[in-house]
This record gives structure tokens, sequence and C-alpha cells, in this order.
């Protein structure tokens, strides 16, 4: 997949130059993580040169960042840039094409332009053109997204259709939530000013767009991912993290369900495990940063990737590896959407809170539990709420022994708005069918101890103890 600069115009034509190159190394290295010896570390450039183009985007004599473009599906695979910051800035209407894709031999023709520029012979040959979206029902999805820029020039040239792929508005909007918008967040609590490298693809799936009912036009990705690297603000070290979101298109084909209302999560990971996922989507060995940024940032005292835990790592809990090739996600107990404050959210991303979750379960469970539970505090007093949840271990493992559950469970406890003399509660109940086709039962607390009592084959089960009210 190959990308290219971005033209935006703004009433004037701007010089904006996307150069196809057979080197991002040589032409633009700017864009990529260093190794040891300083030479630029770029993501897995796939072999087939006359599918796959390296172009170095170009805006105002400006290299602004690297898109890897795949001509059959008329999708990047890659898009490569160094973080400038976040900021809301405009959304522009215009979209360019880069007339080098489909015409190789216009030497002269590096500029992005209208795809009116491109004779219409070659028109849309290799790439996608603004009319393959009109009435498709998706959007026009960036991969190196506006939002993290602080530059004009800069956000302006993302708006290039080798820059971006079809992506569903629901899918669009969970997606800047929850990577683009948590990505910037990272990177402003972890990262030093002007070391941060970012990459964002798409894997393509089995649907597609086009124009004048020509099928195979514009692929639509099955998955969206991304990942940063960057040196740590305190100790100077290389800390980094991954991102992979199966879209709502992706998951109706995985599953075979049309008729589900899939909803985007995002899975974050670490940039080893990010590796080892895409290769695996991929069909072949693919690495977002070489051997440079593998695992996230740990502290002796504090929560920390496996590969910084010791020798006996694994030996009592689970570990990244277990849940590789699984087919199985890590499934959040304490949630991190039930948190407001950003560190109490990265807290939540440890392996002892979490268990093996199918996606199509962990959507179910989103929705019809940690979704209501947001509304506990319309319910309860202020800083009175508890919540408590946990699962049911089943007979079946995923590798290295971890259990996968049978169900997810959960309750919580509060002063009643309304009454802080009384004490309200509430069950939740969740079967793990690997579906996500089970319905959410909501017990009263005492029945869901009840259940609890012998589903954990236990003299007796309580969450909340005797509290009046809890119990």
């Amino acid at each position: 997949m190959k990308l290219i600069g971005l033209l935006l115009l703004l009433g004037l034509f701007s010089l904006v130059e996307g150069e196809v190159v057979t080197s991002f190394a040589a032409t633009c290295p700017d864009f990529f993580v260093k190794d040891q010896n300083i030479r630029p570390v770029t993501p897995t450039v796939l072999p087939d040169q006359n599918r796959y183009k390296q172009i170095c985007q170009r805006y105002g004599n400006v290299y602004r960042y690297a898109t890897l473009y795949d001509t059959q599906n008329r999708i990047p695979v890659y898009s490569a840039y160094t973080y400038a910051g976040y900021k809301s800035v405009d959304r522009k209407d215009s979209w360019m094409i880069e007339p080098q894709i489909d015409e190789p031999g216009a030497s002269t023709k590096k500029e992005m332009t209208t795809s009116d520029k491109v004779p219409l012979e070659l028109r849309g040959v290799n790439q996608a053109l603004p009319k393959d979206y009109a009435n498709s029902g998706y959007q026009i999805g960036h991969l190196y997204p506006h939002c993290h820029n602080c530059n004009k020039d800069q956000a302006e040239s993302t708006f290039t259709l080798t820059n971006a792929a079809p992506q569903n508005e629901e899918d669009n909007t969970d997606w800047y939530g929850q990577v683009e918008k948590v990505t910037a967040n990272l990177i402003y609590n972890w990262c030093l000013h002007s070391t941060v490298h970012v990459v964002t693809g798409v894997v393509p799936g089995n649907t597609w767009i086009g124009v004048d009912n020509k099928v195979n036009r514009v692929n639509v990705p099955a998955y969206f991912w991304s990942a940063f690297c960057c040196t740590h603000r305190l100790t100077n070290i290389p800390v980094s993290n991954g991102f992979l979101a199966p879209t709502k298109t992706g998951m109706k084909v995985l599953h075979n369900d049309q008729n589900h209302d899939w909803k985007m999560v995002a899975e974050r990971m670490s940039v080893q495990v990010l590796n080892k996922e895409l290769s695996r989507l991929y069909g072949s060995k693919f690495e977002v940063f070489g051997n440079v940024c593998l695992d996230v940032i740990g502290g002796p005292d504090e929560m920390t990737t496996d590969s910084n835990a010791g020798g006996s790592v694994g030996a009592n809990q689970a570990v990244d590896g277990d849940y590789e090739y699984s087919g199985y996600n890590r499934g959040h107990l304490y949630p991190r959407c039930n948190s407001c404050d950003q560190k109490q959210e990265e807290s939540t991303f440890t392996l002892t809170n979490a268990a093996p979750q199918k996606q199509a379960d962990n959507t179910q469970w989103y929705h019809q539990v940690e979704k209501l539970q947001q509304n506990i505090n319309t319910l309860c007093s202020k800083n009175t709420a508890y919540v408590v949840t946990g699962v049911i271990p089943g007979n079946n493992v995923i590798k290295g022994g971890v259990h996968i559950p049978t169900h997810y469970w959960s309750a919580y406890c509060c002063r009643d708005v309304k009454n802080q003399n009384r004490f309200i509660s509430q069950g939740y109940m969740l079967e793990m069918t690997g579906m996500g086709n089970a319905q959410a039962t909501y017990p009263t607390v005492a029945q869901l101890n009840t259940d609890l009592t012998t589903k954990y084959n236990k003299r007796s089960f309580k969450v909340f103890g005797t509290i009046t009210g809890c119990s």
C-alpha cells in the first residue's frame, strides 16, 4: 500500500509534491526511528515494488511524512510521521491524488493535484478517487490524522487519498477517541518533545467500495492499527505502545453476521505483540520499528512488561505471550472507559486485571454492562459508588494454562442519590459464548450472590458482605 503527500487547497493552489521513491531511508529518513548506529529503521516494506509504492510526502517544498501505498487495494499499508502535538484543527473537504501513481513515467508530475489533472484513461487505475467514496456509506478515514499537528500546513498535508482508507462513521469516531486521542495523552505524559515517531496502518478486508458499479475498486480495511516510539522524558530510554482494532465491517465478515451491531474496540498492546499480530494478519513477517521500541514503560515498583519482570515471569500469572495467536483479547475487569483520570486509566492495563475474552463477547460486555455502569453516578450520591467485577473460570485454556472464563459478572453498591441513608445496588452477568450472542442478565445482588456461590462451588459468596440494600 502506498501513501503520498496530500494537498489541501485553500482557494489557491499550494505547491504540494508527493515523490514516489525507491527507498524511504535514502530520501526521507527523518520520519523513522533510528537504531543504535543512528540509521533509520523503516516499518517492513512489502516486497512487490510494482504493487507497493514508497512515497515521501511533500507539501510546500517540505517533506511531511511517508506512506507505503498498495496500488491493488488502492489504500495505504501505513503512514509514518513525527508527532508534532495535538490540536483540534479545521477539516478540509478537498482531497487530492498523486499523479505519479497512475502515471509512473510522469517524472515532472510530482505535485499533488486534483484528479482531473490525470489523463482520463489513466485516472484512478492504481489509486482511489474522491468519487469512489461518494454515496458509499464510508468516510475517508485518515491514517496520519490531521489532529496530530500544531502546524496548519502540516495538517493540510494529511488530506490526500493516499493517506486514507474507507472507514465507517462510527469506527472513525471510535478510532479517534480510543487511539488518536489516547496516543496524544500517552505521548504528553511519557515522551520527550521531538522524539516521537508514529506509524499508523490498515489491514485489508474482504469488502470493497467502487464507482459506476465497478467492483474491487477500493478495499475496506478489516483492521486499523497504530504504534508510537519515543524517548521517555524521565529515563531517556525508548518506550512505546501499540493499538489494534477490528473494524465494524471486518467484524461482520469475521463472524459471518451482518445484522449484529458490532462496535470497534481498540486493544492496547506492546509493539512486540503488535508485530506478531500484524505478521499473522499480513501473512508474512512484519515489524513496525524493527528491533527498536518493543516494550512499554515499566518500573520495578510498578506494573511492568513481562520482559522486565525477571526470570520467573509467568510462573503464577498470565503474560503477553499467552494471548498471542490465541484468538482472544485481554478483557478488562476494571474497564479503562470507567475512569476519568489518565493515570487511573493506564493502571487498568495489567494482565492481573484481565481474562481471555473473544472480541464479540468483549463488545457485548461493553454495550450491555460497562456502558450502563457509566450512568451509576446519576443514581448514586457522590463518591459513594463501589463496583466489583469478576469472572467464572472455565475448563478450557489458552497458552500458558490461562483459563477462559465461562461468565463475566459485575455489581455496584452505593448510597441512593435521593436518600443517602439508603443503599442501592445492581448485579450483572453475561455468558461468554465466543459469538457475542448472549444477553446479559441483571439480577439483584442477593440473586447474584446465590449464583456465584453455586458457580464458584463455595459455601457462601457475597460481593458486598451483609450491607443492607447491597446483599
